[in-house]
């Protein structure tokens, strides 16, 4: 997977944040599907919030 592939490389990303991250977009398709047709960069942005939201001080 490229995005999970470019997370796990990312300053700030664990893997257990990006496995979260995934996890809550199979709970939720509707926002799964909206996810997967931002350009790259903006899919970085949406994980990096869910990401600062659940774990604060991240």
């Amino acid at each position: 997977m490229i995005f999970f592939d470019s997370l796990i490389n990312l300053s700030g990303f664990e893997q257990t944040h990006i496995s979260l991250y995934f996890n809550y977009l199979v709970a939720h398709p509707h926002i799964a599907r909206a996810f997967n047709k931002l350009p790259f960069d903006h899919k970085l942005i949406w994980a990096r919030n869910f990401v600062s939201e659940k774990f604060l001080g991240v």
